[in-house]
Parts: C-alpha cells; sequence; structure tokens
C-alpha cells in the first residue's frame, strides 16, 4: 500500500518493498501494467490521485501499486503521471474508464509505451550542410551546383537572422 507525505513541505511517496519495483518500473513490470495519465491539475496531490485510479471502478477495487506525478525540481507537478497496476485487467479497465471523454478532461488514463520512434536515417553520410552562400541564392542555383557531383534528393534553404543554411541529400 502506498502511503504519502511530505517532508520539509515537499510531496514524498512511500511503499513497502516489491521486488518488481525495484529499479524503474518501465523495466521490471509488464508494460500492460502501466499507464500515462495526463492532464493532471497542477495542484492535485498524490493521494488524492491514486484514490481516483483505485475507486473508478464501481464493481471492483483496483488497486494501484505505484503512482508517480512527475515534478520539476521545484517540486511543482508537470501535469502528467504514471500508475502501475498489479495486473493488466486493472490497467485496462483505467483506459477503458477513466480515457478522455466529452465528460472527462483531467486526469486522463492514456497507454503507455516505453517505445520512442526514431527515424531510420540510411542517407546519414549523403546529406550536406552547407553555410556562408549569398542570400538571394535559390534552390536552383544550389541545385546547378551540386547536382553535376549526384543525384540529388532533396535541396532546403533555411533563412534565419543570422544568415542562409542549406542542406543537400545525395541519393548516395
Amino acid at each position: 500500500m502506498l502511503r504519502y507525505f511530505e517532508i520539509d513541505g515537499k510531496p514524498c511517496r512511500g511503499l513497502a518493498f516489491d521486488e518488481s519495483l525495484f529499479g524503474t518500473n518501465v523495466s521490471k513490470t509488464n508494460d500492460n501494467c502501466n499507464i500515462f495519465v495526463r492532464k493532471v491539475p497542477k495542484n492535485m496531490q498524490a493521494h488524492d490521485l491514486d484514490q481516483m485510479f483505485s475507486t473508478f471502478d464501481k464493481e471492483k477495487l483496483r488497486p494501484v501499486k505505484s503512482l508517480k506525478i512527475s515534478r520539476d525540481n521545484n517540486h511543482i507537478s508537470k501535469g502528467f503521471a504514471f500508475v502501475c497496476y498489479e495486473n493488466s485487467e486493472d490497467a485496462a479497465k483505467a483506459l477503458e474508464m477513466l480515457g478522455e471523454s466529452s465528460t472527462r478532461t483531467e486526469c486522463v488514463a492514456c497507454k503507455f509505451t516505453k517505445e520512442k520512434t526514431v527515424p531510420v536515417v540510411s542517407n546519414a553520410n549523403c546529406n550536406l550542410y552547407i553555410r556562408g552562400f549569398p542570400s538571394n541564392f535559390s534552390e536552383a542555383n544550389l541545385r546547378s551546383i551540386f547536382e553535376p557531383l549526384g543525384v540529388l534528393t532533396s535541396v532546403a534553404i533555411k533563412n534565419t537572422k543570422k544568415g542562409s543554411n542549406a542542406f543537400v541529400c545525395y541519393q548516395n
């Protein structure tokens, strides 16, 4: 059971030792037991969120195994939290009943995934960054200079206050 308290006015949480939570929840528990909660009011306390996510189902108590409201260095809520249930059935029910709807706009349950999508850049060695060219140059001007050296897949110019930069990408 989670316990919530303050030390020097800063919110803390405590729970009985659980081997499955030792380290990071994400790497030690079943992904299907974890949910992400967004739109958490900045003034909401962890014990209130715990109460909300444990008692949402009128037919069955669904105790939270671990809960953390993400906070910045000043201990101010960032407006999101992570909730871990003992089993995937409770997490799935929370997602179903506490997901975003026309009546639910705060403390919205979302499927948690630790997967980060990283774009695959297979032609990373085929890109050129160019600077120091005349500000009146167009993409056509750059193409005429770089096209004789290989097949171009793209040319882009970005104008900033500090000058113009270009990105030229070759096919291979």
